[in-house]
């Protein structure tokens, strides 16, 4: 008789765990253990994370010590705090949140960290270093539960599915670069991923994408301890250049993020793509309109915020590559000056723009073959989704020209 898959519950296992620390804690400890807690900025996400850590330690009987700073902290004064941990006989752990503020070097914060003290094992010294929070948990649960054949694991949150996405591609290819060069005879992976592809929950129609565009135009109005006219309309054509890139270039968001000045060749009208999902490589027209964007951002813009020879085409007011999050909150941002009601009530990510364009597209008559191309689909099933989208949409504004 053929054997069901066994599920596997987490939280079980989670409450297991918590039940096995209270009790050593208990039993080997003459003091409770102190936790150090370093939270920089004022993210709900983080802020919630951060209470549970809290609760879940005062449960098994560790003694948290939450450290804040706003999000103008200096680098060097988190530094300095992490260093004084570390020396703090009293304080067994210390864990950083993330995310950081983009304008900090994680990595370094991280790095400077106790291996010892590191909470997350994020440090590549720890002894137990995490690569990934989620294989670091498949392997534990494998582990301990001795399991045997395909195991098939489900997660919904990006930032926890990330990071196995990254290795098990960077494995892959790997794997595939030995057998190319006769260095290694390996069998392929026997690893399947299942993705939602098909799901597109909300769409930006044509009209609302020009009112998005519009808002980036709005005169400037001083406000209290704003950064000026200047700084203002630095943003302004910034923001116009990511919207370019999301929408008009049909970009994903990792590809924005890692997009480098040398990637645009303006002469010829065209953007090469060379961060694709799975490593794949593109090139992507661009219209004159969107070039007249992105130039303008380039040589008005972008020197105001970075004068050094950063490759990054996005980048911060203090010049470090722009990141995902802050893109993602200036497009919530520019929707909120729409003022436009049913805009705002929509799901909108960045993905969704690159959603919106191939849609449009198709609105407008463009071959699905030519669509596939121009998102870097590898099949057509993948660009048929929004065939499936538009037949039961009755959307009817198309009037804004890309």
């Amino acid at each position: 008789m053929k054997k069901t898959a066994e599920i596997i519950d987490g939280k079980i296992i989670a409450k297991t765990i918590k039940d096995d620390i209270a009790l050593e804690i208990f039993n080997h400890h003459s003091h409770r253990p102190n936790l150090a807690i370093i939270l920089v900025g004022e993210r709900p996400d983080s802020e919630l994370y951060v209470s549970l850590k809290e609760r879940e330690a005062k449960k098994v009987g560790i003694d948290t010590h939450l450290y804040r700073f706003d999000n103008n902290v200096k680098e060097s004064e988190l530094l300095e705090t992490i260093s004084f941990l570390n020396n703090d006989t009293m304080i067994n752990a210390i864990l950083v949140q993330l995310p950081l503020p983009e304008t900090m070097d994680a990595n370094k914060i991280i790095s400077s960290i106790n291996p010892l003290k590191d909470a997350d094992g994020f440090h590549l010294l720890h002894p137990d270093y995490v690569v990934s929070p989620v294989i670091a948990a498949v392997d534990f649960v494998v582990k301990k539960y001795q399991a045997k054949g395909r195991a098939c694991v489900f997660y919904r949150s990006e930032v926890f599915g990330q990071g196995l996405n990254k290795h098990l591609q960077a494995l892959q290819k790997f794997g595939d670069y030995l057998r190319q060069n006769g260095r290694l005879q390996l069998p392929k992976l026997d690893i399947q991923t299942e993705e939602d592809n098909t799901e597109i929950t909300d769409i930006i129609t044509q009209r609302e994408i020009k009112q998005i565009f519009e808002v980036t135009n709005l005169p400037y109005e001083q406000k209290k301890n704003d950064k000026g006219i200047v700084y203002y309309e630095a943003m302004q054509l910034r923001d116009r250049a990511m919207l370019t890139a999301f929408y008009s270039c049909g970009m994903r968001r990792n590809e924005v993020v890692h997009l480098d000045i040398s990637d645009i060749v303006f002469e010829k009208s065209i953007l090469h793509v060379r961060k694709g999902k799975n490593y794949k490589e593109r090139v992507v027209p661009i219209t004159k309109q969107s070039l007249q964007y992105l130039e303008n951002y380039l040589y008005d813009a972008r020197p105001y915020f970075c004068n050094d020879k950063n490759e990054a085409f996005f980048v911060t007011h203090s010049g470090k590559r722009l990141g995902g999050t802050m893109m993602l909150r200036r497009l919530q941002q520019l929707i909120q000056l729409t003022n436009n009601s049913t805009l705002q009530s929509k799901d909108i990510h960045l993905h969704t723009l690159r959603h919106s364009i191939a849609t449009h597209l198709l609105q407008n008559g463009m071959k699905l073959e030519r669509i596939k191309d121009f998102l870097g689909h590898s099949s057509l099933e993948s660009t048929q989704i929004y065939t499936h989208f538009l037949e039961t949409e009755n959307q009817t504004e198309y009037e804004y020209k890309l």
